[in-house]
């Protein structure tokens, strides 16, 4: 993806940081979608809500990931919590820093760690092999928002869902027609989509991630984290 790197300092990340942000981000994306996919705004308030809750931790763990790989070196296990504030291996422990229990809070912190270093270089290796230009990774975000389908949603919004997408997807496939040809355009999107898949498989583990934190109590029950993801 291209992007200049930004170097304004920060600060170690922890959940409660986190779990804020989230709150601030889920505002912020109703205010995006709507400017960017102007019928948003005519859809009912549950189904806007609906396509928020299931698309925000998808965006925020995208964002979050990508933002990493452009600010520190290959090869450093980092994730942005907030805009500010960061997670490496080396101040996962900080991450729990809020919980009361300090073995729990170590605990957490080594399923984290564990976290990272399964998953972090393999998603690393798949966004250098796609490296999708700023375009293309706005059209992933853009796919991502409105890719529903094992959603129990409105009518209404499965079909502006089903336009957008094929709005969104056309719009990519001509522009490699006008620039790489039909055949590499092809293979291009295919690429993207796999690079878009690998995001979906990591917010899962992630997800799950969060039970194990709710389960042994190094989070609470009324986290926006943990209530968010709907699928």
């Amino acid at each position: 993806m291209e992007s200049n790197k930004q170097d304004y300092p920060l600060s170690h990340g922890t959940y409660q940081f986190m779990d804020e942000g989230m709150k601030i981000q889920v505002d912020g994306l109703f205010q995006f979608v709507s400017a960017v996919f102007p019928e948003f705004g005519l859809l009912s308030q549950d189904d806007k809500w609906l396509l928020i809750r299931n698309y925000s931790k998808l965006f925020h763990s995208t964002d979050a990931l990508m933002r990493s790989r452009q600010r520190f070196e290959k090869g450093i296990f980092s994730v942005f919590a907030t805009y500010t504030t960061v997670v490496t291996s080396e101040s996962v422990g900080y991450f729990f820093g809020d919980c009361l229990s300090k073995r729990i809070a170590i605990e957490a912190a080594t399923t984290l760690h564990g976290w990272m270093e399964e998953h972090i270089p393999k998603l690393d290796r798949e966004i250098e092999r796609v490296d999708p230009t700023d375009e293309e990774y706005f059209a992933m975000l853009g796919l991502a928002l409105w890719s529903i389908e094992n959603l129990d949603a409105s009518d209404q919004l499965l079909t502006l869902a089903s336009r957008y997408r094929t709005e969104i997807m056309a719009e990519l496939t001509e522009k490699y027609r006008r620039t790489i040809g039909v055949e590499q355009g092809a293979i291009r999107i295919g690429m993207l989509m796999c690079l878009l898949q690998e995001f979906r498989r990591i917010v899962m583990t992630l997800q799950s991630n969060h039970a194990i934190y709710r389960m042994i109590g190094a989070v609470e029950e009324n986290s926006i984290t943990i209530q968010l993801p709907v699928k």
